[in-house]
């Protein structure tokens, strides 16, 4: 299987600065083993190697960077309103 181009482009643009090694480490503690090469050339859109595994785990990993960046901002909102 092949992912669109375009859906693979913003998944890459979505990840945070050094997600390959979190990604990694993840996955290694799961049981599966890849090498940052290999998540990279996975998540890059211009040699897609598909793997499920790695795309699930950016996927992951990019919904529980929103979810801290939103706590974040709530907690900043709360701030202004006590000051």
């Amino acid at each position: 299987m092949k992912m669109n181009k375009n859906s693979l482009k913003k998944l890459k643009s979505s990840l945070p600065k050094g997600s390959a090694e979190v990604i990694r480490t993840r996955l290694t503690l799961q049981g599966h083993s890849f090498s940052k090469q290999y998540i990279y050339r996975v998540l890059d859109p211009d040699h897609p190697d598909y793997n499920q595994i790695i795309i699930e785990g950016a996927i992951v990993l990019i919904e529980e960077d929103k979810m801290q960046k939103r706590a974040l901002h709530q907690r900043i909102g709360l701030l202004k309103k006590a000051v």
